[in-house]
């Protein structure tokens, strides 16, 4: 995949992310009872707008790196971003909603979106050479 241009694995990169995170979403709001009454204009479409716009910016930060541990740190500020965003739209559309909306998200990301991060990560550094690689060295006569 790393021979592929670099706007066609910027995008893989986006759609696996935003995929990931629709069906992880998806299985929670079936298998958690507090999410169960959730319509999915409250949880499932913002969080996986969000999630590609926050994947969009990343990825070019992403191909930049190239130790593992300085990009499950930008993968992490990245969930940071979903997660502040999504308190955000919390604050903008809840009835009287507050500041403490952007907090709740925080919290609420942690608990529960947390095993997702991970999974993510995992994902991620796993297929990292695929994704984030530039295109590969050419071997051959005048190659060193």
């Amino acid at each position: 995949m790393s021979g592929l241009p670099w706007i066609v694995r910027w995008l893989t990169f986006v759609a696996l992310t935003v995929s990931m995170v629709g069906a992880y979403i998806h299985f929670a709001v079936r298998a958690l009872p507090v999410l169960q009454s959730e319509p999915p204009a409250f949880l499932l479409q913002p969080m996986m707008a969000i999630t590609g716009v926050v994947s969009l910016a990343i990825f070019p930060v992403l191909t930049g790196l190239r130790r593992r541990w300085s990009r499950a740190v930008a993968l992490y500020v990245g969930f940071l971003l979903t997660t502040v965003a999504y308190g955000c739209y919390l604050w903008a559309v809840l009835p009287d909603g507050t500041p403490w909306a952007i907090l709740l998200g925080l919290l609420a990301g942690h608990l529960y979106g947390f095993p997702l991060f991970l999974a993510i990560l995992v994902t991620h550094l796993w297929l990292a050479r695929q994704l984030l690689a530039p295109n590969p060295v050419r071997q051959g006569a005048g190659a060193p």
